[in-house]
């Protein structure tokens, strides 16, 4: 069985052409319509995030962090307020450090 052609257009051909750039381009093959409709996702979900709470990017990592921690006490005292996010950052950072020289 035998594969069909990659290009049905002939070498040279403005076909070809539009192939071979976008090859070199990343082979990104959306429409600029398409990119345009859907500016609004572009950019790091932490700053997107940060914008809609009104709090920085940092704090918005930092949260993530957090909550991908396995310590549920800490995580506890932020969710009662016994704790600021940075704080419970940097006890979270602390322990790993301390975990990570034995």
């Amino acid at each position: 069985m035998t594969r069909p052609p990659m290009c049905t257009s002939t070498p040279g051909s403005d076909a070809d052409a539009d192939r071979v750039h976008r090859h070199e381009r990343g082979g990104d093959r959306r429409s600029k319509e398409f990119k345009a409709s859907h500016g609004a996702l572009k950019g790091k979900s932490a700053a997107r995030m940060a914008e809609m709470l009104g709090i920085s990017t940092r704090t918005v990592e930092r949260s993530r962090a957090v909550l991908a921690s396995e310590n549920e006490a800490i995580k506890e005292r932020v969710l009662n307020g016994e704790m600021t996010i940075n704080a419970a950052y940097t006890a979270i950072r602390e322990e790993r450090q301390w975990r990570e020289s034995l």
